[in-house]
């Protein structure tokens, strides 16, 4: 079986008119040590009343624009998101306005969205031979309260009944899309596998908090129940070991994919890993425990979190966007994910998964 292939990658930034840049320093409140726990230095927040449709279709534009593509030449469109409330009509409205026809998914897989979209997105475009829009975007800001961590409960530092604190460090927004193209067409990186699964996650490391009168970025209450992402107790902490140790995994179960294709040989490893940006300190975890099983230095892991923050679904295809162009011709890519269980933060579980690619010459 032949395999499918990527375009180039697009992602929004700052100069798109959507997104504002937001510095540590200019959080609603003081940061406190983020930079050295997370390596993050800022991160894109949405302009006010911009909406996932919006940002879609935006950098849906850019990329079609870029790449000189027609988009009735497509077979239909992917397009993952988290957001709470966010649908198949969404998806449709994303298409209708970027005049793509064909089928249309709406994927909810949290961080994992990626793999999940690229999977759908294969099985649309080999038997109708053409190719895919694969859009990934995420509203995090939405789903942040942004109360300061101080106020909570008791004179508690976080309050994770109103998910004070925690999860406003790492967040941001944005959008970023590829197209997924059929075998025999010209393509950038050619797909060796994608896959995502659930994993069981007794202990709860991600919900979602229902908070009545939350405040949203600018400081505006939104009234009535929204749900906001928390980490309970000290699962954010567990995370920084657990999520790559993860991540790992899901590389590993795709070289030996891979490998019994008889695509890559038995034993190989990538040489470029695009994890999902999560939080540096989860990617420098990532080389160690690459270095703990004996591999060799000289795999690139790339951190692009300093200046994005952590968008769920939109963290891989953004950080391509951002370091395709370093990337030596035939090299072999992992990107693997991990995140909340799904569709909507689903209690007790997690996802996990990885797109795993090559760089045509």
């Amino acid at each position: 079986m032949k395999n499918i292939g990527l375009s180039r990658f697009a992602a929004l930034d700052e100069n798109d008119g959507v997104l504002r840049r937001v510095p540590n320093e200019k959080l609603p409140f003081e940061p406190n040590g983020i930079k050295e726990r997370t390596h993050i230095e800022s991160r894109l927040i949405v302009n006010p009343g911009e909406t996932v449709v919006l940002i879609s279709s935006k950098v849906i534009a850019k990329l079609f624009e870029a790449v000189r593509f027609d988009p009735a030449d497509c077979a239909g469109l992917v397009l993952a998101t988290c957001h709470t409330g966010f649908g198949k009509d969404g998806a449709m409205a994303v298409s209708k306005q970027c005049g793509i026809s064909g089928m249309v998914y709406h994927v909810d897989r949290a961080c994992s969205g990626f793999p999940a979209a690229i999977d759908i997105a294969r099985r649309i475009s080999v038997p109708e031979q053409k190719p895919v829009v694969v859009v990934t975007a995420e509203i995090m800001s939405d789903m942040i309260n942004w109360e300061p961590p101080e106020g909570g409960m008791m004179g508690k530092k976080h309050d994770d009944s109103r998910a004070r604190g925690k999860a406003s460090k790492i967040f941001g927004d944005g959008a970023a899309v590829v197209l997924v193209k059929p075998p025999g067409y010209s393509a950038d990186f050619e797909v060796l596998d994608e896959y995502v699964v659930d994993v069981n996650d007794p202990e709860g490391h991600l919900v979602l908090v229902p908070v009545e009168d939350s405040v949203d970025f600018d400081g505006n209450k939104r009234g009535g129940i929204s749900y906001c992402i928390n980490m309970p107790g000290k699962k954010g902490y567990d995370l920084l070991t657990l999520g790559p140790d993860l991540m790992v995994e899901s590389i590993m179960e795709s070289m030996r994919r891979a490998a019994e294709r008889q695509l890559i040989p038995h034993g190989s490893w990538p040489s470029e890993i695009v994890p999902h940006q999560a939080n540096g300190a989860m990617i420098a975890r990532i080389r160690e425990k690459l270095q703990e099983c004996g591999l060799t230095s000289s795999i690139r892991v790339h951190n692009c979190i300093h200046g994005m923050g952590n968008i769920s679904a939109a963290s891989v295809p953004a950080a391509m966007a951002m370091i395709q162009d370093s990337i030596d011709p035939n090299a072999l890519i992992a990107m693997p994910t991990v995140g909340a269980g799904s569709p909507g933060f689903r209690k007790n579980a997690l996802t996990r998964g990885c797109v795993l690619a090559v760089k045509r010459g």
